[in-house]
């Protein structure tokens, strides 16, 4: 009657715990969705404080039209003031050579909107991964809890059965030790969950749940995280959205813009006024200058056009290196993938096994299996995180965290959240 009462009492347990494992999913409050927005609101509004107030980049009158001016003051005969000569002369540029400069100065607008992608992109990346580890955590919590539960299950029916003839005092001290893992692990889950916490607002805390909370969503799939990595991929949105690749596609601009303004400067063109008085003969004359290119191919020429080549090249070679990089991680993502499905399989089939021992008397063996499966999903729970990790990295690489609209990438259908 005592073994009945106990195998009707696990199998109540097992039932539960069962149904509550099919309607049961991994979910976040939508208040991480606060964390991202603030984080992006934060960095915006600290780069829009120290903002380069680029109308005085703009090149206006004279500023635009003067490239050099020199005052130069002579006297060929020392003491004799009637041998003094004053000449004033200016260096001109053209047309094209101040719409090439005024380019470049135009440049500095793309970086600053660099300068806050590469900054948002960092501190969004270690925002997620922070989450992550919180997640990962909560979710760890909720398995020892099972875990605890399911042991002491099998520790109390052991300590009934003390005097019986069934009783085995290993399994007796193998419950007490696994439960005594158990607390170790709990406070150490605790330190985890309470760093977390220290490092943020308490308003800003996430939390896992059952699916109870009207506002709560579903964390990403491993299968949603590939089929977006591919669509980045396929779609190549990464060449645009990439810091690196912009930065170096900003290097190939600037270089073109370079060597735009180098040709200007060796056009035929006016590129001097010089006016010279002459104390002696009481005259003032002028004089102008007329650039007139004879050579093609001259030192500089040949290094400009040299350093646009190697602009070039380098970006080239930073694509296809960004995209060995993000194959990579879509190559892995896929691995957790894999792992996953055959650790759920494993689990289908401890609970199938579970389902037929359900109304016998082995006590033991459902318990192992229970244990087994909690083992199974405790793995399962590793994979994802790992799995996500990897998805974050991939994302941070394609530069895709900072990208507009802003998204939460870790929730399911990743919506907008500014």
């Amino acid at each position: 009657m005592q073994i009945r009462f106990q195998t009707v009492f696990l199998t109540l347990f097992i039932s539960i715990f069962m149904s509550l494992q099919s309607a049961f999913a991994w979910e976040i409050e939508e208040n991480s969705n606060e964390i991202l927005r603030n984080i992006i609101i934060e960095t915006e509004n600290k780069l829009v404080e120290n903002e380069y107030d680029y109308s005085s980049n703009q090149l206006n009158g004279l500023d635009a039209w003067i490239d050099d001016s020199e005052l130069k003051w002579s006297n060929s005969e020392l003491g004799n003031f009637d041998r003094q000569k004053l000449s004033f002369e200016l260096k001109l540029k053209n047309k094209e050579q101040i719409r090439a400069e005024q380019n470049i100065l135009d440049m500095g607008q793309s970086k600053v909107a660099l300068t806050l992608n590469n900054l948002l992109e960092k501190r969004l990346k270690t925002t997620y991964l922070s989450l992550i580890d919180y997640i990962e955590q909560k979710k760890r919590r909720i398995l020892l809890q099972q875990q605890k539960t399911l042991t002491n299950t099998e520790l109390n029916s052991w300590k009934i059965k003390v005097n019986s003839t069934d009783f085995r005092a290993d399994k007796l001290q193998q419950a007490a030790i696994t439960l005594d893992n158990i607390w170790a692990e709990e406070l150490d889950n605790n330190a985890a969950i309470r760093r977390y916490k220290n490092q943020r607002n308490q308003s800003q805390i996430i939390a896992i749940n059952y699916n109870r909370e009207q506002n709560a969503y579903h964390l990403i799939s491993i299968q949603q995280m590939i089929a977006l990595a591919q669509q980045i991929m396929q779609t190549k949105v990464y060449q645009q959205q990439n810091p690196q690749i912009r930065k170096a596609e900003l290097g190939v601009l600037l270089a073109n813009k370079k060597k735009q303004r180098f040709n200007a400067q060796e056009k035929f063109s006016l590129n001097a006024v010089k006016l010279e008085y002459d104390k002696k003969d009481d005259n003032l004359g002028i004089s102008i200058g007329i650039k007139m290119p004879i050579t093609k191919n001259s030192y500089d020429s040949l290094l400009q056009a040299q350093q646009q080549q190697y602009a070039s090249l380098d970006a080239e070679n930073l694509v296809v290196e960004i995209s060995d990089q993000l194959n990579e991680k879509l190559f892995q993502l896929q691995r957790m993938q894999d792992q996953w499905l055959s650790n759920q399989q494993l689990i289908h089939k401890i609970n199938a096994r579970i389902h037929r021992l359900s109304h016998t008397n082995n006590f033991t063996l459902l318990h192992d299996l229970k244990q087994e499966q909690l083992k199974n999903r405790i793995q399962q729970n590793k994979i994802q995180m790992s799995a996500l990790r990897i998805y974050i990295n991939f994302l941070n690489t394609a530069g895709m965290l900072s990208a507009k609209p802003y998204r939460n990438w870790i929730q399911t259908g990743t919506p907008e959240i500014l």
